[in-house]
């Protein structure tokens, strides 16, 4: 069996495992999303010239401690993964896959989910980006007419910033 698709079979198998981590990072994903999504969309036009400064970089900030959030969080959580697999892995050792072979199957199977939640927090940022920039200006009180607009911009960042954390 190759290695692909065992990870690939391993994957399907412990999806249920998995799910609870794919959630909370599409989550994460989804925020930071809607977060780009706001300094690129035309919504800020309307504060002016220094206003709209000032709330960018307000964003970036918030980005940024995002951004922070979901490299620990990763960190975290695929530790305990890893921690809970304890078993699989001594299988795999008794069966006489290298420790090589045994951290490409897991770095497969992490990469696997990694995918998974950017696919699917990108997906559902983009379904709730008109209603997290409606309730984001609620809540700043500013009187906005909101449409909306998909930029292929916030896509690129949040995919960038997310990989470079994830791997």
């Amino acid at each position: 069996m190759r290695m692909m698709s065992l990870a690939l079979m391993n994957f399907k198998n412990s999806f249920r495992n998995y799910l609870s981590l794919v959630i909370s990072l599409s989550f994460t994903i989804l925020i930071f999303f809607n977060f780009q999504n706001i300094i690129y969309s035309d919504g800020l036009a309307v504060l002016g010239a220094k206003n709209k400064e000032y709330t960018e970089m307000v964003v970036q900030v918030i980005s940024f401690v995002l951004v922070c959030f979901m490299f620990f969080f990763i960190w975290y959580s695929t530790n305990v993964f890893l921690t809970k697999r304890k078993k699989e892995i001594g299988i795999y050792v008794f069966m006489g896959l290298s420790n090589q072979k045994i951290g490409r199957l897991y770095a497969i199977e992490t990469a696997l989910t990694g995918v998974s939640a950017l696919i699917f927090g990108i997906f559902s940022g983009v379904l709730t980006a008109g209603l997290f920039q409606m309730i984001l200006f609620a809540l700043s009180d500013i009187a906005v007419e909101i449409s909306f607009q998909f930029r292929i911009k916030p896509v690129f960042i949040t995919s960038g910033v997310y990989l470079a954390v994830y791997f």
